[in-house]
């Protein structure tokens, strides 16, 4: 059973650009069911998926935190570090595309302390680049450079391609509003 849980999240995850209607269909058959065999993992990573539906699928942003805020109390009551960090950081996005930018500081500052705890070099900086984006959009230049490049140097330790160029961009952006 919690293999079909994680099957239905993981199909659920996938729809959230295609189809986020069918992902949400998917990502309530799976909460359905980890509450059936009573497991709070596959219950916490389903309402994570549900978030990534109704957030980046249908700027639903009401609908994606409710849902990211139950999928983090439930990785918390477990100490599920990287499904915490991961919410945390969703919950960023949340609040930056509400253009609430101090909530948005706050829920990457708390991703970026798991993501350092734990050890996950990709999600600092993948957190580093949203806190840089924050900044920027503010026009906290000087803020937005340090992060970005803090961001850009754990990219190339890693040798992610993407994460490269982003930042390579951004920080090109940046330069540009300064007339630089």
């Amino acid at each position: 059973d919690t293999n079909e849980v994680n099957l239905l999240q993981s199909i659920s995850f996938s729809y959230y650009t295609s189809n986020p209607d069918k992902g949400i269909e998917y990502g309530l058959k799976g909460v359905k069911l980890a509450k059936k065999i009573s497991w709070k993992k596959g219950e916490a990573v389903c309402y994570h998926s549900l978030g990534v539906c109704y957030s980046f699928g249908k700027s639903n942003y009401p609908k994606a935190l409710e849902y990211f805020l139950r999928a983090l109390k439930i990785a918390e009551e477990l100490g599920y570090k990287s499904v915490i960090a991961s919410n945390l950081g969703n919950i960023g996005i949340v609040y930056s595309s509400q253009s609430n930018y101090p909530k948005a500081i706050e829920y990457y500052g708390k991703a970026l302390k798991i993501n350092e705890e734990i050890g996950n070099k990709k999600g600092i900086a993948s957190i580093l680049l949203s806190i840089g984006n924050v900044y920027s959009d503010q026009s906290n230049y000087p803020k937005a450079l340090e992060s970005f490049l803090k961001s850009l140097k754990i990219a190339e330790e890693l040798g992610l391609k993407k994460g490269i160029a982003l930042n390579l961009g951004n920080i090109g952006n940046v330069y540009s509003n300064q007339s630089n």
